[in-house]
């Protein structure tokens, strides 16, 4: 029965990722025309102070703003997903590191 919870949640976890990383990696790219959102605008749509979505901006990867650290992030465009991706990197890695520590330990102590 173990083993059936921990599939289940790696195949949810494995399809939450896939779609998220789908949606991301197949957003169209900017084009030379197309109006960039400033970084006060860009600060309204990051949510939980990491996570950007903001679907009318084209790009990928997005430089983070002054008020953080250096580096780019990830546009996942929808605030629904970025919950789920969320909720499937918290909750259901939990799941799976549980049931995989609970099958091992259950592997090497047999009844």
């Amino acid at each position: 029965m173990l083993s059936l919870v921990f599939t289940i949640a790696v195949i949810i976890c494995s399809a939450v990722l896939c779609v998220a990383l789908t949606i991301v990696l197949l957003g169209r790219a900017p084009r030379p025309d197309d109006e960039l959102p400033n970084f006060d605008e860009m600060s309204r749509h990051v949510v939980w102070g990491f996570i950007y979505c903001n679907p009318k901006d084209p790009r990928r990867m997005v430089p983070k703003g002054p008020n953080l650290a250096d580096g780019t992030t990830i546009n996942l465009r929808y605030k629904p997903l970025a919950i789920a991706l969320l909720f499937v990197l918290v909750i259901g890695l939990q799941v799976v590191i549980i049931c995989g520590v609970t099958l091992a330990y259950i592997a090497r102590h047999p009844q």
